[in-house]
């Protein structure tokens, strides 16, 4: 296979990173919870999930360029889609099964936040050894119990288009070569579905839930009905890009 091994490597750190901070993002929210600081917790999430996409214009010049010269083939491409997802999939089953150690972190973030500002509370969290802060531990683990189908399904729909996103407008280009600049911005288009349905339906039904004090259940039920349907959206993602793979293959 006629590829470049240190920007794929890249791009392949560069998205796995993007998406560490992206879906870690929401334990930050359980932190403001325990810690009873929701608004730190919602703002911290916030910034993270947006943080996170500083990575990925760097990705998109970097598919653009192997594509643009013709460095990969369409089978080749769909190969390198493959191998930046399934590493997401791992650290996501990791996020869900180990929640509580995310939490903690984002605990250390909201204690130094109270004089420091978001990038230097990071900083200090991931490097600090002082450790004067009281961090609660999160009792609930995941089990299968906790998840509502109908949230889940919303979440992977969310995030199936993110996932999916750029990988599929920008294998379209090897069938319109004539048409690649337009067709790359179908991009836009998958990202802002996504980041429509959770706008409009995911952000709000967490909030609101974390702010209800008298009903524990739900809130939490609602975690990690998100976390779960991020999992499927990545899980489906890669089968939809195996099987276009083995459709050009025959």
């Amino acid at each position: 296979m006629t590829v470049i091994p240190d920007l794929i490597f890249l791009s392949i750190i560069l998205y796995f990173m993007m998406h560490v901070s992206d879906s870690a993002a929401i334990t930050s929210v359980v932190a403001g919870k325990l810690t009873d600081n929701l608004s730190q917790g919602v703002s911290i999430h916030n910034s993270s999930v947006v943080a996170a996409r500083l990575s990925l214009p760097f990705i998109l010049i970097i598919s653009a360029f192997l594509i643009e010269n013709r460095i990969m083939t369409l089978k080749e491409y769909l190969l390198y889609a493959i191998l930046h997802l399934i590493p997401v999939i791992f650290m996501l089953i990791y996020v869900l099964r180990n929640t509580n150690i995310f939490q903690k972190f984002f605990q250390r973030v909201i204690f130094f936040r109270t004089t420091k500002s978001l990038p230097m509370a990071i900083l200090s969290s991931t490097f600090s050894k002082k450790n004067n802060a009281k961090l609660i531990d999160f009792q609930e683990r995941f089990t299968f119990e906790r998840i509502v189908f109908i949230k889940s399904f919303v979440s992977s729909l969310a995030y199936i288009f993110i996932a999916l996103g750029f990988f599929i407008s920008f294998s379209l280009s090897y069938h319109f070569e004539d048409y690649r600049m337009t067709i790359s911005q179908i991009t836009t288009v998958f990202h802002g579905v996504g980041s429509l349905l959770l706008a409009f339906f995911i952000d709000p039904m967490l909030t609101k839930s974390i702010d209800l004090k008298n009903n524990k259940g739900i809130w939490i039920s609602n975690i990690y009905s998100i976390m779960f349907g991020r999992l499927l959206s990545y899980i489906a993602a890669v089968l939809i890009l195996f099987i276009y793979y083995l459709n050009v293959v025959n």
